[in-house]
């Protein structure tokens, strides 16, 4: 019998919670080429115990993109910027 979605614990609510201390945002290209840095972002993030949080990060299409990225961007004490793409 496969447990249903409502026992099932939820990421982001209860022991699956995220904590505003332990939260960092990523704020980076999300493009082919950059893939391989990203994963090594969110790996050392990870390593460190910390929660990596990004605008990839899926959510209630009712929420605006930019509603759910402000909101991980506030909930994150953290935050890592690579801005060696940035001209000018």
């Amino acid at each position: 019998m496969t447990p249903s979605s409502a026992t099932r614990p939820r990421f982001g609510e209860g022991e699956l919670a995220l904590l505003p201390a332990k939260s960092v945002f990523i704020n980076c290209p999300f493009d082919r080429e950059y893939a391989p840095l990203f994963d090594a972002i969110v790996f050392a993030t990870v390593c460190c115990g910390f929660m990596p949080r990004s605008a990839l990060e899926s959510g209630d299409v009712a929420e605006p993109r930019l509603a759910r990225i402000t909101r991980a961007i506030f909930d994150s004490r953290y935050s890592i910027h690579d801005l060696s793409r940035c001209t000018r």
